[in-house]
């Protein structure tokens, strides 16, 4: 088992990791600040995301922009960076290949010439019902380790979290909407 797995990376007295001696670090019973054992989950499910959308070219961050097009039905470049809280150059990097293959659209934006607007193509919703198999494929897989129940407890807990931390899924207003990616 690596440190991240026990949740730490100061050595005990009998030479096994322990965070008592972290400075700042309370002892709460558990092995390890939970923060640490979710950012490793959250790696882990993302690495086998990452095996399952490679055979349709994809990566993470873009079958996430074909989702939220769908939500939203179209957006500038500037309303997907926001929605995704990265930089317009970024989601201009993410999208390009995107519409290269012909998965979105770009048009002028009537009100505006200098904007473009994106639209996902029927070619780009055939692809999102596949990306939709796949993320079901992980839900799958954490129902399986954990059971249906647990599952279910964890999705409502990381909704909530993500809501709390002030993230939202695409093409939701930032007041609490609690709807699902």
């Amino acid at each position: 088992m690596d440190a991240m797995e026990q949740g730490s990376d100061l050595p005990d007295s009998d030479g096994q990791a322990s965070d008592r001696d972290a400075p700042g670090w309370q002892r709460t019973g558990k092995k390890g600040p939970g923060f640490l054992l979710l950012a490793h989950c959250a790696h882990l499910l993302d690495e086998r995301l990452r095996v399952l959308l490679k055979p349709l070219g994809l990566h993470t961050g873009q079958a996430r922009v074909l989702h939220a097009l769908n939500r939203m039905g179209k957006a500038s470049q500037r309303q997907l960076a926001n929605q995704f809280n990265v930089t317009p150059a970024s989601m201009s990097q993410m999208t390009k290949r995107l519409i290269n293959n012909g998965f979105i659209e770009v048009h002028s934006d009537p009100d505006d010439r200098r904007t473009s607007i994106l639209l996902l193509t029927a070619k780009g919703q055939d692809l999102l019902t596949r990306v939709f198999a796949v993320w079901d494929q992980i839900d799958q897989i954490v129902i399986a380790e954990i059971g249906a129940d647990h599952a279910e407890q964890l999705f409502t807990n990381s909704r909530n979290l993500r809501n709390a931390l002030g993230g939202r899924a695409p093409g939701t207003k930032a007041t609490g909407d609690d709807a699902d990616e």
